[in-house]
């Protein structure tokens, strides 16, 4: 059925004075079969280039309370591969003999190319004793200007210059993809002491797609809703575990001063429903920060 097989990320930002620039780029391997699987199944690869600029205030309100606003925008670039299955994969791998080109199996494999321009908007309470509230809203302008999306073959990028081919998708687009937009809801709280540091955190994703979907049953309600707790231990040790989309998730991360290491394992739906067609991930996060 569908799920995910790897997906690899990476970024860069800088930022400073309220404002930040990022690059970040993050290709996903899918897998697509009918439901038995295996050999039957097929992959197709997506890849999302991101380049934003933040922008984030912060009005006081009184002595234990301020808002946060924040607003990014910028150009992204959405690529998929057409499937490929994995039979042909193995077969291609088989033969082992050094003649055949790896990429010959994509000879046959379409691939779109398209982009955006992304705008995202987001505000946050903060309360006394620890509290803080907000809502993010994503991608509001997809509904109305849409992705847009060119069609290419392999062809386009071996025999010819690659740069040139990418920069066709800022031609007329071959057809548009339409989205809603998304609004995300959270509930936090931190007790900022000197010993373990507890947080708590509620998330309510895409409350739009919610209500679109009028699924009010308890499983409607779990596919939306992340839980997640952390402690802080010896101020470099972080001990978490939640729960995403009805299921438990344990993690853990790392923190020396510019190198931080995070790993989570967890449980991610791709049915239609939660409990439906749970598929397990561990991910690994690797970030370099410098702060002045």
């Amino acid at each position: 059925g569908k799920g995910k097989l790897a997906e690899l990320e990476a970024g860069v930002t800088l930022g400073g004075g309220g404002f930040a620039l990022g690059l970040h780029v993050k290709d996903t391997i899918h897998t697509f079969g009918d439901g038995a699987g295996g050999l039957d199944a097929s992959l197709f690869d997506e890849l999302n280039v991101n380049m934003l600029a933040a922008l984030g205030i912060r009005i006081e309100l009184g002595a234990d309370t301020s808002l946060d606003l924040g607003v990014s925008s910028g150009l992204s670039v959405l690529g998929y591969t057409g499937l490929v299955g994995v039979q042909s994969a193995l077969d291609l791998i088989e033969q082992g003999d050094g003649s055949q080109d790896p990429m010959a199996i994509l000879e046959s494999v379409p691939i779109a190319l398209g982009y955006y321009v992304p705008l995202n908007v987001g505000a946050n309470v903060n309360l006394p004793y620890g509290f803080s509230i907000g809502v993010v809203g994503r991608n509001l302008l997809n509904s109305s200007l849409g992705i847009k999306m060119h069609k290419y073959s392999i062809d386009d990028f071996t025999n010819g210059d690659p740069m040139e081919a990418v920069s066709g998708i800022f031609d007329t687009e071959d057809f548009t993809i339409k989205t809603d937009p998304t609004m995300d809801l959270g509930l936090g709280w931190k007790w900022e002491n000197g010993l373990f540091q507890p947080t708590l955190a509620a998330d309510f994703v895409d409350v739009i797609g919610f209500f679109q979907e009028g699924d009010y049953s308890t499983r409607g309600w779990m596919d939306h809703l992340r839980l997640g707790a952390e402690v802080k231990l010896l101020s470099f040790l972080d001990v978490r575990g939640g729960m995403n989309q009805g299921y438990w998730t344990v993690g853990a991360g790392i923190d020396l001063y510019v190198l931080k290491l995070d790993l989570a394992y967890y449980w991610q739906e791709f049915g239609s429903t939660a409990g439906d067609y749970g598929l397990d991930a561990f991910t690994v996060r690797f970030n370099i920060g410098f702060d002045r």
